[in-house]
């Protein structure tokens, strides 16, 4: 059996040891980052979000939408390649 001394040493070694590897994996990550990037990133996808017809188009019965055929994705009627794939669509 260990000293009570050393018996509390461990236990805050083994509560310690994992914390500051942790803070210094996340530093590390931080420093690692590109904010460019990251920024070009939520700008590509706000961009997606607004132009995408999933989001945008309103669907209320099967002749208002064509299905691709390559990859099985519903677009308006009327377009002439698909959304997702950019696939031809049939008229």
């Amino acid at each position: 059996m260990l000293s009570p001394e050393l018996d509390l040493a461990a236990t805050l070694a083994m509560s310690l040891v994992p914390t500051l590897l942790f803070l210094g994996l996340w530093r590390g990550l931080m420093w690692l980052r590109d904010d460019a990037l990251v920024e070009e990133a939520r700008r590509m996808r706000a961009q997606q979000a607004r132009f995408s017809p999933a989001r945008s188009m309103d669907v209320d019965t099967a002749a208002d939408i064509s299905v691709c055929a390559a990859c099985g994705s519903r677009n308006p009627v009327g377009m002439t390649h698909c959304w997702n794939c950019l696939g031809e669509l049939d008229g």
